[in-house]
């Protein structure tokens, strides 16, 4: 749901869980009631300590072939949702403005199959929430009420698939206070982006994008195919290419003279876009298996990527770039086998081309040790032509995991799921244990 998310993610250290209490109930099969008021969870400062605001939430399901079809016969499938939360703060840092202590959003849901079709639909409205933003007076203490759908449709058979999603959201940031925090400190909602999470080292560190809280249009598109086997162009195995291809733009909006009044700052229409992009990126990724030991994988990229408004790269421009990655797995028996990668990204914009290599040993069904260099070639300063290399082994085994790596990490952007913190410069030996039970 759009307007509530206790989110927690150990790798990125971001923990917005709420510690207060949570009721589910089902008065009857094919309907769902769930219940929670908390607080968020905040900082470590010798022990946790907890944000100040009340979150309060409420959410309703209704699973119509659960409830009616009984032979679950029906070829449409069918569920309703509806939820509403609320927020309760007192943490108003200032005198100038009359601030809300009570903030509520609503939304309501659908979801529906029908044999190979999908379609799924959210929309969220949340009522005037001002929040201090020092950056952009047009958003600063603003009353204007926040909004946002959410479109998908898809089809899919054996070999086929395509999928096509749109987006619009509009000053929909919602925190469990009224003060300035950190980015993603105290967040209630979750603003889904439109962009494929990519996994590979260039493509997913130097440019990753995640929603742009002031608002958005976006739409993104899927395309998945296996060409048949033993076919001329699918060989033996068979190849799966994957096309996708992702946009999203700055909302259209009409700015009104009204900060002395009402102070809604501007209006917006939905699907209403301008001609501000964020974002635009392409990519298409090859998989086949070339024999019964080794198996290829290519990738490319195409992005165009607005810093001025994302500021992840601190360029603060416009940046288009183009990668490249060569993935190859050697299986030499059952429990060992070999990972060779080599990525190139090339741009005109920000620190210029880079170059990354890897190569991954896997052994027993457990253990791997991995070797990788990332290497700033095109940088305009040769003194930044630094290489970060790295040596990395762990253990893994099932929701268990260790790992030791020792080598050079440059400053950036680290993210998992769409959700980005930035990280320092380091040097030095890293030990990891995660375990979830």
């Amino acid at each position: 749901m759009w307007n509530f998310r206790a989110y927690e993610e150990r790798e990125l250290g971001i923990d917005n869980s709420l510690d207060g209490i949570k009721i589910n109930y089902e008065p009857l099969k094919g309907i769902n009631l769930k219940g929670m008021i908390g607080k968020q969870r905040h900082r470590f400062e010798d022990g946790l300590i907890n944000g100040n605001g009340i979150v309060r939430a409420i959410d309703g399901e209704l699973n119509i072939n659960e409830l009616f079809d009984s032979t679950n016969n029906w070829n449409l499938k069918a569920t309703l949702g509806g939820s509403f939360v609320s927020k309760f703060n007192t943490d108003n840092n200032t005198t100038l403005f009359n601030m809300p202590k009570n903030v509520g959003a609503s939304s309501l849901r659908l979801n529906l199959r029908y044999k190979r079709l999908r379609f799924s639909g959210e929309y969220v409205y949340k009522i005037n929430d001002p929040y201090p933003d020092n950056q952009n007076n047009d958003f600063n203490f603003i009353y204007k009420n926040g909004e946002g759908i959410l479109l998908n449709l898809g089809y899919s058979k054996k070999g086929f698939a395509v999928d096509f999603s749109a987006k619009h959201m509009d000053n929909m940031l919602w925190r469990s206070t009224n003060v300035n925090v950190g980015p993603t400190d105290l967040l209630i909602g979750y603003l889904p982006a439109l962009t494929k999470q990519h996994t590979y080292n260039l493509a997913a560190t130097l440019y990753p994008y995640a929603t742009n809280f002031y608002g958005e249009i976006a739409y993104q598109a899927d395309l998945i195919y296996k060409i048949p086997k033993k076919s001329v162009l699918g060989g033996k195995y068979g190849t799966s290419i994957a096309l996708n291809f992702a946009t999203a733009y700055v909302p259209e909006r009409n700015f009104i003279n009204d900060m002395e009044t009402t102070r809604n700052s501007y209006t917006t229409s939905f699907f209403f876009r301008s001609d501000s992009i964020l974002i635009q990126d392409f990519n298409i990724e090859i998989k086949r298996k070339i024999n019964t030991k080794l198996k290829m994988s290519f990738n490319y990229f195409n992005f165009i990527f607005n810093d001025n408004a994302v500021k992840v790269a601190n360029y603060y421009k416009m940046i288009y770039a183009q990668i490249a990655v060569l993935d190859l797995t050697y299986k030499i028996n059952r429990h060992h086998s070999l990972r060779f990668e080599t990525q190139a990204l090339w741009t005109n914009e920000d620190k210029g081309d880079w170059l990354f290599g890897q190569i991954e040993y896997t052994f027993s069904p457990h253990w791997y040790i991995a070797v990788l260099d990332q290497y700033n070639s095109g940088n305009l300063d040769v003194d930044k032509r630094v290489h970060y290399g790295l040596i990395s082994t762990g253990y893994i085994n099932g929701s268990h995991r260790f790992s030791f790596q020792y080598g050079k990490q440059r400053a950036g952007v680290f993210c998992v799921g769409g959700v980005c913190r930035a990280v320092p410069a380091s040097n030095g030996l890293t030990f990891t244990f995660t375990s979830s039970f």
